[in-house]
């Protein structure tokens, strides 16, 4: 009896060390949750099987797919084919590493997850490492790719309004981003850690207190589409120094000023806003930042407008070709350079205004909208420092209606005033009033 207890003890620590066999797709296109479509005829639809979609010699379409599998494997290494999965239903690979091998000149591997999510259950080191050559299409809309972590392989691809969820910990971009597709956290923590390849499309941060370590092992990065961060209390915080976050669309942040700026462990990081966009992106930021601010790069123009007052302790930096909108907002900061070729717009109603806690460099254009009737002083930038240059198109003296544009006035400020010839025009009405109600 201790003999065949031994024995079955043995037995059983074989079959569990025994690896799951694989059920093989026999090539074609077809429906998943076909047996005779499988070799051997049966269809791996539980979490203990694994799914193996072999190398395809002509282009196929594999419709449905199981609730869950234990892991699915994919390799395609003919040339120009296209092998598509498309969802029906939820999908989730479970326990262990699914894998994706295209290495066939101008073929796609592509799952489309047609309005369903597909959980991968995985970590990001092995997603970039063992999925390589996928695309991510979502022709149904609504669908979502859900990961601990999202890697993308520099080989991988994410298509038009595709969504990427991050269950926690990093994230890492090497591949192609569709500028509509979205990367969003599900959790409190949220780090992109590399922003490689095309560069993100959207960015959503819309968990209460979560944050993003961003950029820890990467220094620069680039979002084509917009960054939005609508959940309260959250946050970003640059992993390095001197890391660049380019943004080609719109900046959001709903918070305001709640003591969680924006900040950078170590100095000197930038968020740049260029990409030369269509229309002017806008930028709103409640609260503090502790960090650079840029528009335009390496021959990219930037075109902003604030949505709301902007604070940065950093310093703001507008290259030539690029322009700032200030419009009724406050925009607070420490040096402040424009360029050559750069514009600065200010506009009137509550009066715009520019606060410089350091030194402001003047060039370029200076456009202001909404004057009017306006003939009270009113101060454009105010500064710590004497001001330094003069806008091209707006030298000292400059007449702005009946406004005059005096630099350094009253100290480092650059104001428009009452023209002298005006000022002295109404002193004599008003002597001639006085001299009227007298009589």
């Amino acid at each position: 009896m201790k003999a065949v207890a031994v024995a079955s003890a043995g037995a059983l620590l074989l079959a569990v060390a025994m690896p799951a066999a694989a059920t093989d797709w026999n090539g074609g296109s077809g429906d998943w949750n076909t047996a005779a479509n499988w070799t051997p005829a049966d269809v791996p639809d539980s979490g203990g099987e694994i799914a193996a979609i072999l190398d395809a010699v002509a282009d196929q379409t594999i419709t449905g797919n199981a609730t869950n599998i234990r892991h699915l494997e994919w390799t395609q290494t003919t040339d120009n084919v296209t092998s598509k999965l498309v969802l029906d239903r939820n999908f989730e690979t479970n326990i262990a590493a699914t894998t994706v091998s295209n290495t066939g000149t101008n073929s796609n591997v592509i799952v489309d997850l047609n309005g369903f999510r597909w959980k991968l259950n995985r970590t990001a080191t092995n997603t970039i490492n063992n999925i390589q050559g996928l695309r991510i299409e979502d022709s149904g809309g609504g669908g979502w790719l859900e990961s601990d972590n999202i890697g993308l392989h520099a080989t991988s691809s994410v298509g038009p309004g595709v969504e990427m969820r991050s269950g926690s910990g990093e994230s890492r971009s090497f591949g192609s981003w569709d500028p509509t597709a979205l990367i969003r956290g599900t959790q409190t923590r949220f780090d992109i850690n590399f922003i490689n390849g095309t560069g993100l499309g959207n960015v959503l941060m819309d968990v209460a207190n979560q944050r993003n370590f961003l950029m820890e092992n990467d220094t620069e990065g680039r979002v084509q589409g917009d960054w939005t961060i609508t959940g309260a209390g959250a946050f970003i915080r640059f992993g390095g120094t001197g890391r660049n976050l380019i943004v080609n669309g719109n900046w959001t942040d709903t918070n305001s000023n709640d003591g969680l700026n924006y900040s950078n462990d170590a100095g000197g990081s930038t968020i740049t806003f260029a990409g030369d966009p269509a229309s002017p992106r806008t930028v709103t930021i409640g609260r503090d930042l502790l960090i650079d601010f840029a528009v335009g790069f390496q021959g990219e123009a930037g075109d902003i407008m604030l949505g709301g007052d902007l604070t940065t302790s950093g310093n703001t930096t507008v290259l030539g070709g690029s322009k700032v909108n200030v419009g009724l907002h406050t925009l607070t900061t420490g040096n402040l350079d424009l360029q050559d070729g750069s514009e600065l717009e200010i506009g009137f109603g509550s009066n715009g205004q520019v606060v410089v806690n350091g030194t402001a460099n003047l060039d370029g254009n200076l456009t202001l909208s909404g004057l009017g009737s306006i003939t009270d002083e009113v101060i454009l930038i105010t500064s710590s420092n004497p001001l330094v240059g003069e806008f091209d198109n707006a030298p000292n003296g400059a007449m702005f209606g009946s406004l005059q544009l005096v630099y350094n006035h009253n100290g480092n400020n650059l104001a428009l005033i009452p023209e002298p010839s005006v000022l002295g025009m109404l002193a004599l009405c008003g002597v001639a009033t006085l001299r009227r109600r007298r009589s």
